[in-house]
């Protein structure tokens, strides 16, 4: 288990102006608007009052559509977004959204560049040993939470139930969600 990230106001405007960020500018926050069941609908308000309470000025803007293109297309500097990883595999939450590779429209929206997670990532890909595998995807996970690329602000938990009746539905929820299911002994399909 890692440490969380801290709040550290100071060291945030240090690295914000290290990369030359404009002072003057406010920072552009994009986040998404209510009726999205991903969030709370006051989450912009809520990380805007974190980046205001270290120092910095916020510009936010809500809307439901076009998150992420503000992101790739330059309009905003920062989005709230989700990811959920859609297959059971160790590199579900890197491989789609951290490859220079998949830099834009294909995932990466933020068009990170690592040449060492690129170098891990792949290489994990070719790893036909299960641990060694797991390894390098550990170490790519460490740069990335290193460099501060996509900071997750809560993981959900899922839980399923189901009647022993249920028909077409497996162990795997992940499997299952493409089935065709119905009630076992006749009933609805």
């Amino acid at each position: 288990m890692r440490e969380p990230y801290t709040f550290d106001p100071a060291l945030a405007r240090r690295l914000w102006r290290e990369g030359g960020y404009p002072a003057e500018r406010p920072l552009r926050l994009w986040a998404p608007g209510p009726g999205l069941a991903d969030y709370p609908p006051e989450i912009g308000d809520l990380v805007r009052s974190y980046l205001e309470g270290a120092g910095f000025k916020v510009e936010l803007t809500t809307q439901s559509r076009g998150i992420e293109e503000a992101m790739r297309n330059g309009a905003a500097d920062l989005v709230i977004s989700v990811w959920v990883g859609d297959y059971p595999g160790g590199d579900a939450y890197l491989s789609p959204l951290y490859p220079s590779t998949v830099a834009g429209p294909a995932g990466n929206d933020g068009a990170y560049a690592n040449p060492e997670v690129d170098r891990l990532i792949d290489a994990s890909r070719h790893a036909l040993d299960p641990a060694r595998r797991a390894a390098l995807l550990r170490q790519a996970d460490s740069v990335v939470f290193e460099d501060a690329v996509a900071v997750p602000l809560w993981f959900t938990h899922s839980a399923t139930a189901y009647s022993l009746r249920l028909a077409g539905w497996g162990r795997d929820p992940q499997m299952s969600r493409f089935t065709h299911l119905g009630l076992a002994g006749g009933g609805m399909p």
